[in-house]
């Protein structure tokens, strides 16, 4: 594998990383405030579209596009019930919350 694709995928798996924090305080905050919802979740976003862009600019396959299409929709519903203040004791948005961690986990796999 070219030294420089490596150091690309590198790069996306410690922006992957990146997230774990932001996810663990967004899943805790679903009970505690909105405000900080709000930051972790934006923090999150910020990050994933930073990852689509560096990964397609450089990397091809029906993979990615699969893992970004479900990524982008969970997003969007968790987004959603953000803004209209429905994320608190949400079960539903726990369980998107842990899928969107299971896609993640798939990326990284895919990029290592």
């Amino acid at each position: 594998m070219d030294n420089n694709v490596r150091d690309i995928k590198d790069s996306l798996i410690q922006l992957i990383d990146s997230m774990s924090y932001s996810i663990g305080k967004l899943s805790s905050s679903f009970l505690i405030s909105r405000e900080i919802v709000d930051i972790d979740f934006y923090d999150i976003k910020h990050i994933i579209e930073e990852i689509k862009l560096k990964v397609g600019n450089n990397f091809e396959g029906e993979g990615f596009k699969d893992i970004f299409r479900r990524i982008d929709y969970i997003l969007s519903r968790l987004e959603e019930w953000i803004q209209n203040e429905k994320i608190y004791e949400n079960l539903d948005a726990e369980i998107f919350l842990d899928s969107f961690s299971d896609r993640l986990r798939e990326l990284k796999s895919i990029l290592s």
